[in-house]
């Protein structure tokens, strides 16, 4: 029996897709001039790039990226209501709100300590020689109590669904703002 349990913990992770991740992870803290947030995230990720970049109609976004797998945005109120083109080919979407996504699938509410995300799928499709879509979860964060008021949410997304939208659920439930900060 014992040698069953060993061969199934090490043979199930690699059916499964090597994605089994129950509860365990790390916990990484984000502080930002626009949020202050610490969030659990599974072994494997880290922060691979920082950007922010100011549009010229006032749209702006804060990104952290954690390899391909997730990305964490945060987009000015200006960005609110911007007519969105297709997703894809590095576009994902600019959101500030659920009212700014084109056919959200699934969508439903989850409750965390920042404040109320809406979790949904979205398609995203890439193209070079041939073209492959994707099911992406995504959660949008109206954050109760912003540090910046002028960035009401957050957003995670899970790029070409390299995380479950449990896994990403998961990740915000995880959401807190860190001590002293919001």
């Amino acid at each position: 029996m014992g040698v069953l349990l060993v061969v199934l913990s090490l043979v199930l992770p690699a059916l499964l897709g090597g994605r089994l991740w129950v509860s365990s992870g790390r916990h990484v803290e984000i502080s930002d001039p626009r949020f202050a947030i610490d969030l659990r995230v599974p072994d494997r990720l880290t922060i691979t790039r920082v950007s922010a970049r100011p549009d010229a109609d006032g749209c702006a976004t804060a990104r952290y990226s954690f390899g391909s797998d997730l990305t964490l945005e945060a987009h000015s109120s200006a960005c609110a209501g911007l007519e969105q083109g297709p997703r894809a080919n590095g576009s994902h979407g600019v959101y500030v709100s659920l009212e700014d996504v084109a056919e959200p699938r699934e969508a439903a509410e989850v409750q965390t300590r920042l404040g109320p995300a809406q979790v949904f799928v979205q398609q995203y499709t890439e193209c070079t020689n041939l073209c492959r879509d994707f099911e992406e979860p995504v959660a949008i964060i109206s954050l109760d109590d912003p540090d910046d008021a002028s960035y009401p949410s957050l957003v995670l997304r899970s790029d070409r669904g390299e995380l479950s939208r449990d896994e990403l659920t998961e990740i915000v439930t995880s959401l807190r703002a860190l001590e002293g900060d919001g």
